[in-house]
């Protein structure tokens, strides 16, 4: 399904409201502390920490996944397993039970405009921006 401008606004959206979400969070858990990582080189980290995982990332969890539960799940079921296991995949590099929470609203977020949109392409984009966001920021 090809994206229209309403679907890639909404993807615009959902990437405001998902760091929105994760830099509140991370700032009550610990507000000593940047949300997001020590500065790096900026062309590498776009590379590495936007483009990189906004594709790979969403061509598995609302993709491959999507496709292989919403045969057999409802729309609902099939939102809330993607965002699950998005939220636990992503707690494995450390910050685990701290990770989740906003993790877990991204992935029903991302969810959510996957099933609204019909098309992949917005997830990329959504999380695409939320990444780069977070890699300014």
């Amino acid at each position: 399904c090809r994206p229209t401008l309403p679907h890639l606004a909404l993807a615009a959206g959902v990437a405001v409201a998902t760091f929105a979400v994760a830099y509140a969070y991370v700032g009550l858990i610990n507000p000593t502390r940047a949300p997001f990582g020590a500065e790096t080189e900026v062309l590498p980290a776009i590379l590495v920490f936007t483009v990189l995982p906004a594709l790979i990332e969403e061509w598995m969890y609302r993709g491959v996944l999507w496709n292989a539960l919403r045969p057999i799940a409802g729309r609902s079921i099939t939102i809330v397993s993607t965002a699950v296991l998005f939220a636990f995949l992503h707690g494995l590099n450390g910050g685990f039970i701290l990770e989740l929470p906003h993790r877990f609203v991204m992935g029903l977020l991302l969810g959510w405009l996957r099933a609204r949109t019909g098309s992949l392409w917005p997830c990329v984009l959504a999380h695409f921006l939320h990444n780069a966001a977070a890699t300014l920021v």
